[in-house]
């Protein structure tokens, strides 16, 4: 349609491949300087400008001389062809000249530009969401004729301006159109120039009208004219899409039936039924292209001079851009149009629509470029084609020939923008937007216009530009990062301006990173930029990145481009500095999964989670965790879910959640199980367990303790152990293999597995020893007998009494009893549970170094676990201890109670408590000699050797321990001396 070369570009993407742009963009113009031995891409010389259009119009007229009995579409779709060839063509075939094809190119990526910027809009939806546009200025066509109904005189309905049949009308009337025709509007406002506020249509036509041509201008801008036109017929202004569509060069074309409408819209040769020939395009395409001309030009001087322009817009030098000029009203946009369908660049560049924006005027400037090529071609071939009819004695000149002063005209009036130099015309362009940013302190795209001019001017321009810019921003971002150290802050490094251009030179350098491995001509850029500056750069970048939480998702893509170590350590410190929820985890793990080699994310965590737990934890943290506070910390592991982290150590908590990087993914779990050990072992080894010199503490008021017990039973996610171990895809209960343990081997993993087990084995007995203690201070062993005194001793009534308080009394005695029984049997069963621990609690023989875990961690490790293993034992074989014995005691003052009250009957009272049978052998947990008894089986464990409990006690502590046994038996001994 646009007859330019542009037609294969479309909604989805850009014209041609980015990759085979940018390497023939930065070749040499071999075929305007095949001895050049630099890599400029334009030369602003007169004699170099005049030699290019010199092999332009050798390479049209070689083209034309080959093809002159072809139709002029034909010939276009011949041109068309060249631009699409990636390689030179033979030496009998012509070359098309490079500065075209590089003019070509250009002109596709600006458009595909445009194109990707309207891409998330949907172009049209305010004219789709009122379906009355489908008419024409519905709004002033309603009024026309409602004014038609009510006048005598139908002359007012053809006029323009004004009320002609005589009334004086309102004010308003004045500035509206009297006439549905499409010029109405522009003649209105030419008759009206004084009135500054003139809107010609009624109701809300101004608006849609605006609307639906600027949504054109858009579609027009990203190379999809087709779809403006279809607009334009849509919303009923098909007179519009047809003064638009004549650009196409006509030919014939070839059809076995016609298609639906052919009959309508194409001129048809039927003198053979079979081969219908069919007349595409336009044969008047140039006196459709001087009437546009002209258009073009009265559209710009009603422009400049009616009230619709600004008062302070002005038809400076093309290029000239003011700020200031924000130009309402259709006609703007109108006039835009019709200047880009003319080839009328001059004007075009005046046009406030594009002056206010730099890509716009460069589309202007290289689409105007490329017309003037294709018009050079139009002419060239119906001038040979005139000949041939000369020549062979026609006496009808051939369809679209008819038109050679038209074409002359056309030539002569585009000769101004053959002449223009791409160099010339881009730092006078940069000058110009400099110039007026300057003096109005705007800055919003400075930063990468010089780089964008210089890469589409000169290669060596572009080579300067990236190393003077790149050593400022490194140089600027080191002086702000030291300057922000020094305050304490964290804000940007970099102002809105250098992110801009910092984002602009990165992407630069990437790509031609890209291209130099496999183009010796760009040896010197990767020399001189690529190499020394890229890395550099890219770190840089990921540092902007990092600082703007919005732009995280970007940070795993980009630090893929890094070498190895460098891409681990950066993300390794990031993710450690700055993403501390649990979205933001997800986010950036799932980033890496994507981006980063299969692995590297796991790799990346480990180091992550062993940082945070490795990290000293200040003392201050936890000494100021008061006994209210650990008092919360206990109620929370008893189901108490409210304010949780509030309660725990910051420190403590920065490690707690760390682990959870280790629960996003099923495969990672194991590595989660492993990270989990480490902290259950730090912090169970930081526990104080001096104690008092009268007894051994027993850690119930400790703040590590309490974290531990928090993070297993509240932070580990549910069925922790069950996808540690089908992390790998696994089922429990099969064979499982390395893959499933996370590279470990499955001895390493199992042995991870039980360390874990016997520290959670460790956590359940301590808790159940604390539910002991809680219970066996607040329940008192007496209960209260009452005896009712209104009844007369010994009678009837008394002794019914009496039983009656007796069962009272027993029922309250037994559920004490019971209460005091399950939870100490509870205790007492736990902790010989981890006395006697299959294989031994805290017992690894794991000492050999894995790919996953180096041998310092495991020496480290099997050092932790010994050192834990004897603290908690010994502090497990005195808790049981007193568990048995202080029961015993308060069992004791059970039955004491029981023989104070009842004396000869306390027997049958005992025996009613516990609901003895005759035949029943086994001691009364009722009685405190059961319990005593039961410290013999916790001395028959300390010696068990399978168990090496012994070796964790020091010599104090077994000698402590046999003084208390001692005493055991002189209490049992009392027991039996007893009557009851």
């Amino acid at each position: 349609g646009t007859g330019m070369g542009t037609r294969s570009t479309t909604r989805g993407g850009s014209a041609a491949s980015t990759a085979s742009t940018v390497k023939f963009l930065l070749w040499d113009d071999k075929n305007n300087n095949s001895n050049s031995n630099n890599n400029r891409l334009t030369r602003n010389s007169k004699s170099n400008s005049a030699s290019t259009r010199s092999s332009i119009k050798n390479f049209i007229q070689s083209v034309v001389d080959d093809n002159v009995n072809i139709d002029p579409s034909e010939m276009m779709q011949l041109i068309h062809s060249y631009f699409e060839e990636d390689e030179e063509t033979g030496q009998d075939e012509p070359n098309l000249p490079s500065i075209v094809k590089r003019r070509q190119i250009i002109l596709a990526w600006i458009e595909s530009c445009h194109n990707r910027s309207i891409l998330g809009f949907e172009l049209g939806r305010k004219l789709q969401q009122n379906k009355k546009q489908s008419i024409m200025w519905h709004d002033t066509l309603q009024c026309l004729q409602n004014k038609k109904s009510s006048s005598s005189s139908s002359s007012a309905l053809f006029s323009f301006g004004g009320n002609s049949s005589g009334g004086s009308g309102s004010a308003d009337d004045k500035n509206k159109i009297t006439s549905y025709h499409p010029d109405a509007p522009l003649v209105l406002r030419k008759n009206n120039k004084t009135n500054m506020s003139i809107q010609p249509l009624y109701g809300g036509d101004e608006t849609t009208e605006t609307y639906l041509l600027s949504t054109c201008l858009s579609l027009i801008k990203a190379g999809r004219l087709g779809e403006a036109l279809d607009c334009c017929r849509e919303f009923g202004q098909g007179w519009r899409a047809a003064v638009w569509d004549g650009n196409g060069a006509h030919g014939y074309q070839q059809i076995d039936e016609p298609g639906p409408g052919a009959d309508n819209d194409c001129e048809m040769d039927d003198s053979n039924d079979k081969n219908k020939t069919v007349l595409i395009g336009n044969p008047q395409r140039s006196l459709w292209k001087r009437s546009v001309w002209l258009a073009s030009r009265s559209m710009h001087s009603l422009l400049t001079s009616s009230a619709s322009a600004p008062s302070n817009f002005s038809s400076t030098s093309p290029g000239t851009f003011d700020r200031q000029t924000i130009a309402t009203g259709s006609i703007v946009y109108e006039a835009a149009i019709t200047s880009i369908l003319a080839d009328d660049v001059s004007t075009a560049l005046m046009n406030p629509i594009f002056k206010r924006n730099w890509m716009d005027l460069i589309w202007v400037y290289y689409r105007g470029k490329q017309a003037r090529f294709m018009e050079q071609v139009y002419c060239t071939h119906n001038a040979a084609r005139r000949l041939l009819v000369q020549s062979n004695n026609r006496k009808y000149p051939l369809v679209g020939t008819e038109f050679e002063s038209e074409e002359k005209e056309q030539l002569s009036c585009t000769e101004e923008i053959s002449i223009m130099d791409d160099g010339t015309f881009l730092r006078n362009l940069e000058q110009e937007f400099a110039k007026k940013i300057d003096s109005s302190g705007d800055s919003d795209d400075l930063p990468w216009r010089p780089g964008m001019c210089a890469f589409l001017s000169n290669f060596h321009d572009v080579q300067s530009f990236l190393i003077g810019n790149i050593t400022a921003l490194l140089q600027n971002a080191e002086e702000s990062k030291r300057d922000d150290n020094d305050g304490g802050g964290s804000k940007p490094f970099l102002n809105e301006e250098e992110e801009v251009l910092l984002r602009f030179i990165f992407h630069l350098i990437i790509f031609l990173d890209s291209l130099t491995s496999s183009n010796d001509t760009l040896a010197e850029l990767r020399e001189k930029v690529i190499v020394p500056y890229r890395n550099d750069l890219l770190l840089l970048y990921l540092e902007h990145l990092m600082v703007h939480k919005t732009l995280w998702k970007f940070t795993c893509l980009y630090a893929s481009l890094l070498p190895m170590d460098a891409m681990i350590n950066s993300l390794t410190q990031f993710w450690i500095s700055s993403v501390h929820d649990d979205n933001g985890r997800r986010m950036i793990l799932n980033q890496a999964r994507d981006y980063l080699s299969e692995g590297l994310d796991l790799v990346i965590l480990r180091k992550i989670v062993r940082a945070h737990i490795s990290a000293e934890s200040e003392s201050d943290s936890r000494m100021n965790m008061n006994s209210s506070s650990v008092s919360m910390m206990k109620r929370f592991t008893l189901g108490v879910e409210r304010g949780l982290e509030q309660l725990i150590p910051q420190d403590d908590l920065i490690k707690i959640h760390s682990i959870r990087w280790l629960c996003i993914h099923n495969e990672h779990y194991a590595d989660a199980l492993v990270c989990a050990n480490m902290l259950l072992r730090q912090l169970l080894l930081d526990v104080d367990a001096s104690g008092s010199d009268e007894e051994i503490d027993d850690w119930s008021d400790d703040t590590n303790l309490r974290t531990a017990k928090l993070f297993k039973s509240r932070f580990l996610p549910r069925d922790f152990v069950g996808k540690a171990l089908n992390g790998g895809g696994i089922l429990a209960g099969e064979e499982m293999s390395e893959a499933s343990a996370n590279n470990m081997s499955l001895k390493e993993f199992q042995d991870y597995l039980h360390e874990f087990e016997a520290i959670g084995c460790f956590l359940e007995a301590h808790s159940g020893y604390e539910a002991w203690k809680d219970l066996i201070v607040s329940l008192s062993p007496t209960v209260p007998f009452h005896t009712n005194s209104k009844f007369a001793p010994g009678s009837l009534e008394s002794e019914i009494a009496m039983k009656r308080d007796k069962r009272n009394y027993i029922q309250k005695k037994r559920k004490h009893g019971l209460a005091l029984i399950k939870v100490a049997e509870v205790s007492y069963q736990s902790m010989m549970e981890l006395l006697t621990y299959e294989s031994g609690f805290l017992v690894s023989d794991s000492t050999e170094p894995g790919i996953v875990h180096p041998i310092d961690e495991i020496r480290e490790r099997s050092t932790q676990m010994h050192s834990l293993r004897s603290k908690c034992l010994s502090l497990v074989v005195f808790l049981t201890y007193r568990v048995l014995t202080e029961t015993a005691q308060w069992m004791n003052d059970f039955v004491e109670d029981i023989v104070q009250l009842f004396r000869d009957e306390a027997l049958d009272i005992l025996q009613r408590i516990h609901m003895i049978q005759d035949d029943e052998d086994s001691p009364s947990p009722f009685l405190p000699e059961s319990w005593h008894a039961k410290t013999f089986v916790l001395s028959d464990a300390l010696n068990e050797k399978n168990y090496g409990i012994l070796n964790c006690l020091n010599g104090e502590e077994i000698e402590y321990f046999q003084s208390l046994m001692n005493d055991t038996a002189k209490y049992l001994k009392e027991c039996e001396e007893r009557s009851i």
